[in-house]
């Protein structure tokens, strides 16, 4: 077993993520608009 979630685990959380956002990982809009709002909240500080 590695190190990293279980493949049934990390589709649920992206899943989850999809039904609490509204945003498609797949969509290259939406996954560009998630990425920029990560980096924008990490460098204001407001993430780890």
């Amino acid at each position: 077993m590695g190190a990293g979630p279980r493949r049934r685990t990390l589709a649920y959380r992206i899943r989850r993520f999809t039904e609490l956002t509204g945003k498609n990982l797949a969509s290259t809009a939406d996954h560009t608009e998630v990425w920029l709002a990560v980096r924008a909240a990490q460098a204001l500080g407001e993430l780890i």
